[in-house]
This record gives structure tokens, C-alpha cells and sequence, in this order.
């Protein structure tokens, strides 16, 4: 019984002795919690977007199943593809100031006042809506008012032969300040539409049935503001569409086209940056034959420098040292003249005597 208490007294004492292993962690200051608490303005701006896209999204879908834009297609349009057009910038540029070439006035009363508006066509037009009307169900689908869209479709399609259906800003659905087409309440199927816009965010619900289009607007040509009449987008969109027809799917082949435009766009890309550098190795090799040049001339210049210095140091040597010859030759005769007076007083000193 002894020995078994003595172990049980050691054990303690070897317990009591030990040190307790805790994991040290450091806390951290209060300001530095909280800032990892709070979310940054980024992510705040993510998390109320969130929150805004999923209320639209359940509304879309409530009005998808009630709102129907178009009716249904007639017989003639049958099998033929959607194609929706936008009108500023796309087919027309137009301002309330008159410039030059514009082609059509119209007087336009707002809450703000009247306004007269000038107007000019897009080059290539015509034929583009001529040729779109024939293969195309066309419908012009345009986020501006309908007092100020419907004067300009007048006088481009007086006959309404050429643009089938005509769609406004109420048709639009406002999303975060923005006016988008939704393409879904057209009453057609959605892999049969191909829409035409300048602006990516009023196709930003569809875009694998976008095509994009630089927009007409004043540029500086001579050091002057004015539109360009060389413009040939609409003709190459011609081109595009026409190959759409001919493979029938509307997604896959706008998805080729910007998958082989995207690889062209890398191609240039890499192209220009070779020439860049090669452009950077010739500058480099110029640079440094210059700066040889530069210091091979800064040698020559320094020698030549050099070269004065001592021509320079040399002749006020000489002619130090032929000063100090004059000097000295004339110290001698003074120290001559000096001892032929002191013979002579000596000589008088001694015949005196």
C-alpha cells in the first residue's frame, strides 16, 4: 500500500509540475474585426444587384405568361426569322441643332418645350431595309418615345411596307435605371430572333441573339466634328445575316461568328505586338548605337578637352618659365651693380688710407 501511494504522490508532483499547453492566439485590434465583418462597397453593390435581378427575374416571369408584344405571325411570315432594329444610331443619327447633310425637319413638343430635330440616314439604308423586308420579319424595336420614333418611321417607310411591326418605349422593361428589350414577349421563339442594337445593355437578357453595331455618330474627320459617309456596318450586318439564313440556327452561327472574330481580334493583337516589339528591339538597337556614338563623341570631345588643357598647362609653363628667367637675369644685374658699389666704396675707403 505504500509503494501504490508513493507512485500516486509522485504522479501528482509530475502533474503539478507541468506546464499547461495552450495554442497562443493573438487578438486581434477591435477596428480590424469590424472591418473584416463588414462588407466592401463592391460587394454590397453584388449583393444588392443580386437582390434586384431576382425580383425582376419573378415578375418577368409573371408578365412573360400575361404580356404577348406581337401578334401572331401571319402567313406569309411564316418560318421566316424576327429580326429587331433600333433606330438612333443604328438606322438614323438625329439632334436638335442643325448640322451638315441632314435630311429631314420635324418640330417636337415635350414637357421641356418645342424642339426642331435634324435628321440623317445611315448610309446604305435603303437597300438594307429593302432587302431585310423580303427575307426578314422585321420589327423596329426602339427604347425612344413614341411622338418622336413614329415622325421618323413615317417619313423612312411611308407606306409601312418595309418595317412590319413598330415597338416603343413602352414595351421596354426598366431594369436598374435602364431600358431593356426583352425579347421573350415578342410571341415568337426565341431561337428565331436575332436583334440589331448599339447599346449591349438593352440586349443584355439575350445575348447569344445580339449582334452589336457600332453606332453613327459625329466623328472628328479634319480636325472637324461630322458623320462619316464611308459608313459600311450595315452592310457588313447584310453580310451576316444572310449567313444565318443559309445554316438556319440563329444561336450557333452568331456564336461561330463571335468566336471567330474574338480569334481574329487575338491574331491582331499578337501581330501588333510582335511588330511592337520588334519596333522596341530596333529602338533599343538605334538607342544604343546612338548613345556609342554619344559617348564615342564625349570621348573625342573630352580628349580634345584634355588635349587644350595641356597645350594650355604647357604654354603657361613656358611662359612661367621665361618669367622667371627675365626675373632672374634682372635680379643678377641688380646684385652685379650692387657689388661694383661696394668695391668702389672699399677702394675709396683704402686710397683715403
Amino acid at each position: 500500500m505504500n509503494h501504490i501511494k508513493f507512485q500516486q504522490t509522485n504522479n501528482n508532483i509530475g502533474i503539478e509540475n507541468q506546464q499547461p499547453t495552450r495554442k497562443i492566439r493573438r487578438k486581434l485590434p477591435n477596428k480590424t474585426l469590424q472591418l473584416l465583418k463588414e462588407p466592401t462597397k463592391q460587394q454590397q453593390f453584388y449583393f444588392e444587384f443580386a437582390k434586384v435581378f431576382e425580383k425582376t427575374k419573378k415578375k418577368i416571369q409573371r408578365t412573360r405568361q400575361l404580356v404577348k408584344l406581337l401578334p401572331k405571325q401571319r402567313k406569309r411570315d411564316r418560318g421566316k426569322i424576327t429580326l429587331c432594329l433600333d433606330l438612333d444610331l443604328t438606322l438614323i443619327y438625329s439632334q436638335f441643332t442643325p448640322f451638315e447633310g441632314y435630311e429631314f425637319t420635324f418640330t417636337l413638343q415635350n414637357e421641356n418645350g418645342t424642339h426642331n430635330v435634324y435628321v440623317k440616314k445611315r448610309p446604305f439604308l435603303e437597300e438594307f431595309l429593302t432587302r431585310c423586308s423580303e427575307l426578314f420579319e422585321v420589327v423596329l424595336f426602339t427604347a425612344s418615345q413614341r411622338a418622336y420614333a413614329e415622325k421618323i418611321l413615317n417619313w423612312l417607310d411611308p407606306d409601312r411596307t418595309l418595317i412590319r411591326y413598330r415597338l416603343y418605349r413602352n414595351a421596354c422593361s426598366m431594369f436598374l435605371g435602364n431600358y431593356l428589350k426583352d425579347l421573350s414577349l415578342l410571341n415568337r421563339d426565341i431561337n428565331s430572333i436575332i436583334i440589331v442594337d448599339d447599346v449591349p445593355a438593352s440586349f443584355c437578357f439575350h445575348k447569344p441573339n445580339a449582334l452589336q453595331i457600332p453606332p453613327f455618330t459625329m466623328k472628328p474627320i479634319n480636325g472637324q466634328k461630322s458623320l462619316d459617309i464611308s459608313d459600311n456596318q450595315l452592310q457588313i450586318i447584310m453580310k451576316i445575316l444572310l449567313q444565318v439564313i443559309k445554316n438556319g440556327n440563329v444561336i450557333k452561327t452568331l456564336s461561330q461568328i463571335r468566336s471567330s472574330q474574338k480569334k481574329k481580334l487575338k491574331e491582331i493583337k499578337k501581330q501588333s505586338s510582335k511588330c511592337s516589339k520588334k519596333f522596341c528591339k530596333k529602338k533599343k538597337h538605334f538607342s544604343l548605337k546612338k548613345k556609342k556614338n554619344k559617348n564615342s563623341n564625349q570621348i573625342e570631345i573630352e580628349n580634345t578637352e584634355n588635349n587644350n588643357i595641356g597645350n594650355e598647362n604647357e604654354i603657361e609653363r613656358k611662359s612661367s618659365s621665361e618669367n622667371e628667367s627675365e626675373s632672374d637675369i634682372e635680379m643678377g644685374f641688380i646684385l652685379d651693380r650692387k657689388r661694383k658699389k661696394k668695391k668702389k666704396r672699399i677702394r675709396n675707403i683704402f686710397s683715403i688710407l
